[in-house]
């Protein structure tokens, strides 16, 4: 990771195995994460209600929309 700080240029990720202590100090930034995506669900998935027929499927492709688009890229 040093060496990734110290070179111009150059992105990096780095991933960890989850265990319990990463899980609990992640809690409240994927709840956090969840409510900013609903938030951004809702009102896609009340615009397909008033263009589209109602169907059970409404809020899978809203979300399918979300996950697609320039919000899902960066979510």
């Amino acid at each position: 990771m040093a060496w990734c700080e110290s070179e111009t240029g150059i992105d990096y990720v780095l991933g960890l195995a989850p265990n319990n202590r990463l899980l609990q100090a992640t809690k409240s930034i994927q709840y956090r994460a969840s409510k900013e995506y609903s938030g951004k669900l809702k009102p896609i998935v009340e615009f397909f209600g008033t263009v589209f027929p109602p169907s059970p499927d409404l809020t899978l492709e809203a979300a399918a929309f979300v996950e697609n688009s320039v919000w899902g890229k960066f979510s």
